[in-house]
Parts: structure tokens; sequence; C-alpha cells
């Protein structure tokens, strides 16, 4: 990654951002927007996770400023859940766990209804 703008417009493309609390940087997910790019995700992750480390410092600063200039961004997360926070810690850490992986089968015998499961 070569500059701070080309990370926050990653970040932005997972529908990601970061808040500082206590002199740490925290990653969230915008609550209203979903994100198609999963697999996308799990080649870019390393990178933002070894961008964070090697700038914590620099972070730290713009969103201390961030924070004090506007907290708009506050009404559109939702704070995770402390299972949630350690779901998405190991998510990003440990690429190969399966931890939280869970599959299922449902059958629509009646069909389904794209558009309605769109919305939703």
């Amino acid at each position: 990654m070569k500059d701070l703008e080309e990370f926050f417009k990653l970040l932005d493309h997972f529908n990601l951002f970061l808040i500082e609390e206590n002199e740490e940087i925290i990653l969230k997910r915008y609550k209203d927007r979903v994100n198609n790019y999963k697999i996308d995700f799990e080649k870019e992750k390393y990178n933002i996770i070894d961008f964070i480390k090697d700038n914590k410092g620099l972070l730290i600063e713009i969103l201390k400023k961030e924070k004090r200039k506007d907290n708009s961004n506050r009404d559109k997360i939702y704070k995770l859940s402390p299972l949630q926070e350690g779901m998405l810690f190991h998510g990003l850490y440990d690429e190969d766990s399966k931890a939280y992986v869970v599959q299922l089968i449902v059958d629509f015998p009646k069909g389904l209804n794209i558009d309605y499961l769109k919305s939703s």
C-alpha cells in the first residue's frame, strides 16, 4: 500500500472504517452497507493489518482529529458484541481458521423471491 488515501479507499471498498479508543485502533464495519467482496478481502486483509501496524501512530493522530471534528459515523454503525469482536479478530488474524464457519442448506419448496430477499 502506497499512501493513506489508497488505504482509506481500500477500507471503504470493503465497507470498513477505523476508530480510535484509548490509543488503540479498532476496525469496524458499516451497518448500512453490504459487503460482496469476501474473496477480494481475503487477498487484502494482511495488507490492511500490516498498514495499520506500520502506521499506528499516524492513524491514531488522524482519527483523533476526525473524532473532534465530527462524530457523524457514530449513528451509522452497530457496536459489535464481544463475540462478534472475537470473530472479526480471529477472521482477520487466522486465515485458515474454520472455527466460526457455519454451513447450512435450506430447501425452499415454493421457490425464493430474490427481490424480497435482497430488500430484507
